[in-house]
C-alpha cells in the first residue's frame, strides 16, 4: 500500500513518526561502533508502516525534507532527555534534496546546539 502526501503530512503533524536505532558493530572486535537512526511510522492503532511505503512518496512531494529535520530533532531530543553522551556516532540520513538548501549546515548546527550536544569537531578543540 502506498500512502499519500496528505497522510504523511498528517503523520508528521500528529507525531506518528519515530526513530529506531540500528547498531553498527566492528566485525573484528564485535564492539558497538555506531548507530544509524531509522524512521518508522507508527499509526495510532500500533501498526508499523515500513519506509518502503512512504519514503518514495515523501521524496516526490518534498516532505522528505520535513521528515529529515523531524528525525534530527527526535535524535537530538532523545540524547538530551536521556542525558546520553554517546561514546559512538549516531548517523542520520538526509535526502540528497538538502544539497539545494542554502542554510543546511546552519540549520543542522542550530538543532545540535539547541540540545547542547557535542559534535565530532568539538572533540578536536
Amino acid at each position: 500500500m502506498k500512502y499519500s502526501a496528505g497522510e504523511i503530512r498528517a503523520a508528521l503533524q500528529n507525531n506518528e513518526l519515530t526513530t529506531y536505532y540500528q547498531p553498527q558493530y566492528d566485525a573484528l572486535t564485535s564492539q558497538l561502533k555506531s548507530a544509524e537512526a531509522l524512521v518508522r511510522w507508527i499509526k495510532p492503532d500500533g501498526t508499523v508502516i515500513s519506509p518502503f511505503f512512504f519514503i518514495p512518496v515523501a521524496e516526490e512531494s518534498d516532505l522528505i525534507m520535513d521528515i529529515d529535520w523531524y528525525v534530527t530533532e527526535l535524535v537530538c531530543k532523545t540524547l538530551e532527555k536521556q542525558n546520553m553522551m554517546p561514546q559512538f556516532p549516531i548517523s542520520i540520513n538526509f535526502s540528497r534534496k538538502h544539497i539545494q538548501e542554502d542554510n543546511f549546515a546552519e540549520r543542522l548546527t542550530a538543532i545540535v546546539d539547541k540540545y547542547d550536544l557535542p559534535t565530532l569537531s568539538s572533540r578536536w578543540r
